[in-house]
């Protein structure tokens, strides 16, 4: 006879994979509509924080407390970051093209300084969701630069959530994984976001503590 703890965890598991499959939709939607990734995508990343924690709200109820939390100030930010990626991503073209028709050393100094602003920009919003999850009514000016702090502060897993941001492209590369892509594409990587940003959202309720502790 099957222990009942064996049914536990295949109902663990196959909640799991409902969540991730469902929240994996509710991104893609977002990135149609462009103007709500960031608060999408922030949304997913605090209701899988919360399920990580074992704390288990109901998916639709928990993906809208979060959604709406501080919804003006999450828009408010995708909007600005999604202007700053395109004006980075344009002028990376612009001394790409310049540097294949052999500009000279002022076009490589701007590359170069361009192509890593791109790479600032993209770790901040990486990191920005663990700072957000914590702190949802910080300050713009101070997420960004709490999220840029613990990036420096946690360098390997920085790097690491760089690296997972090409899951969905490695996804692509064999028949199987593309299954796995179109139903798991956006969420997986989000999920993992979680696993990797753990340590740092320790760090950040500490910081709060400190600060409810202080009167702050």
């Amino acid at each position: 006879m099957i222990e009942k703890p064996f049914f536990a965890k295949l109902n663990t598991i196959a909640d799991w994979i409902i969540r991730i499959i469902l929240l994996n939709f509710f991104l893609v939607f977002s990135l149609i509509t462009i103007v709500l990734v960031y608060p999408v995508f922030s949304a997913v990343y605090s209701l899988f924080a919360d399920y990580v924690r074992e704390d288990e709200p109901g998916l639709f109820s928990g993906f809208w407390k979060h959604f709406k939390k501080r919804f003006k100030r999450k828009l408010t930010i995708g909007i600005l970051l999604a202007i700053i990626a395109v004006f980075a991503v344009f002028n990376v073209r612009f001394y790409a093209t310049a540097l294949a028709e052999g500009a000279g050393i002022v076009f490589q100094i701007g590359f170069v300084v361009t192509l890593m602003m791109l790479m600032g920009l993209v770790v901040l919003v990486l990191v920005s969701f663990s700072v957000v999850y914590v702190f949802p009514g910080l300050k713009l000016r101070m997420t960004a630069r709490l999220s840029l702090l613990l990036a420096g502060k946690h360098v390997f897993r920085t790097f690491l959530l760089i690296s997972v941001m090409f899951l969905p492209l490695a996804m692509l590369t064999l028949p199987l994984t593309t299954l796995l892509f179109m139903f798991a594409g956006a969420s997986l990587p989000v999920l993992l976001n979680v696993l990797i940003t753990k340590p740092m959202v320790s760090y950040l309720e500490g910081l709060k503590r400190h600060d409810n502790q202080n009167g702050h």
